[in-house]
């Protein structure tokens, strides 16, 4: 439980782990460069991937899963305590309360741990009207 709250309670923590995650990230496009010689990899594109990175592991709480799979282990109430006191979530949760307010918590929770996050480009579609849906969005 040391490693959980020591992870969760403190954003520099939290902000350390997306760091860690964004160096190995680096380290991956440099293995991809060396191996592609004298091809490079262009700024832009490198800043794009970056960013997308950061946000999805800012966004995706999905990733928490599969990054820390002992979320599954704790007991409810834990899992409540983990989403309610930490930066991230909150402030997503806070961002849709009008859609969380009258839900039960373990619905809750199950909604936002599982979310995957997808950036989409400004006067993109995300559905199309009338169209048959089988995934539901939040749009932020």
């Amino acid at each position: 439980m040391g490693s959980i709250n020591g992870i969760f309670n403190t954003s520099d923590n939290f902000d350390d782990l997306i760091e860690e995650k964004l160096d190995s990230l680096d380290m991956w496009i440099k293995k991809i460069e060396k191996s592609n010689k004298p091809f490079h990899i262009q700024p832009t594109l490198y800043n794009d991937i970056r960013k997308y990175v950061e946000q999805a592991f800012l966004f995706d709480f999905n990733l928490v899963i599969e990054e820390f799979p002992f979320y599954q282990q704790i007991t409810p109430k834990m899992q409540t305590d983990l989403i309610q006191n930490t930066r991230v979530f909150k402030e997503f949760e806070r961002s849709f309360n009008h859609f969380f307010e009258e839900c039960e918590r373990g619905f809750t929770n199950e909604m936002i741990i599982n979310m995957f996050c997808r950036i989409q480009n400004p006067g993109k579609t995300v559905i199309s009207y009338k169209s048959n849906v089988k995934e539901m969005f939040f749009i932020r």
